[in-house]
C-alpha cells in the first residue's frame, strides 16, 4: 500500500506508512517582555495520511522509485548504502505489478 501524507505545513511526501509517528511542530515563543525568546517550544503533530487510489499507484510507485533515486544520487554520502538497498526494494515492486509492463 502507498499513501500519500501531508505535514503540520502542508507539505506533501509518500509513504508505505499510513500511521506515521508524531513529530514535534516548532512553535514561534516570545519572550516575558513579549520580544524575541531564548527559548524553544514545540507542539506534537501526526501527519495526515491518506491511501492511493487503486487508479494512482503506478504513478505513485514511480514517483516514489523517483525520489528513490534522488536520494541515492544527491543524498548524503554516509547513507549511500541504505539508499541503494531503497532504490532496489522499490524498483522491484514497480518491475513486478503492472506498473513496469
Amino acid at each position: 500500500m502507498l499513501y500519500e501524507c501531508r505535514t503540520f505545513d502542508n507539505d506533501r511526501y509518500l509513504s508505505e506508512n499510513g500511521n506515521p509517528p508524531e513529530r514535534c511542530a516548532p512553535l514561534q515563543t516570545v519572550g516575558i517582555n513579549g520580544g524575541a525568546s531564548a527559548g524553544a517550544a514545540c507542539q506534537m503533530v501526526t501527519d495526515q495520511c491518506q491511501r492511493i487510489a487503486e487508479g494512482g499507484l503506478c504513478a505513485g510507485w514511480k514517483q516514489r522509485l523517483r525520489e528513490a533515486e534522488s536520494q541515492l544520487r544527491f543524498g548524503p554520502a554516509d547513507q549511500r548504502g541504505n539508499a541503494q538497498v531503497e532504490v532496489e526494494r522499490v524498483g522491484r515492486i514497480v518491475r513486478e505489478s503492472t506498473c513496469g509492463q
